[in-house]
């Protein structure tokens, strides 16, 4: 089983800090979090939604467009 290296991580208990792993427990030393870190995080999060939102918006206008483009007899009940 491999171990995980020493560093710092995210806090286990979920508190919005990080806490440094020793390699076999966690000691009481923590630090802010990295708002750089975040704030990529945040900017990736939001590129992945616009990208979203333009895909559906081009397949929906696609689909105007055929439903428009069609022959109009169709429309007919």
């Amino acid at each position: 089983m491999s171990q995980v290296p020493p560093g710092w991580y995210p806090d286990p208990d979920g508190k919005p800090c990080n806490r440094y792993w020793d390699g076999a427990n966690w000691t009481l030393e923590t630090h802010p979090l990295d708002y750089q870190h975040s704030f990529n995080e945040m900017s990736q999060k939001i590129s992945t939604g616009w990208k979203l939102g333009i895909g559906l918006a081009f397949v929906l206008g696609i689909l105007v467009l055929a439903f428009i483009s069609s022959d109009p007899s169709l429309w007919e009940y």
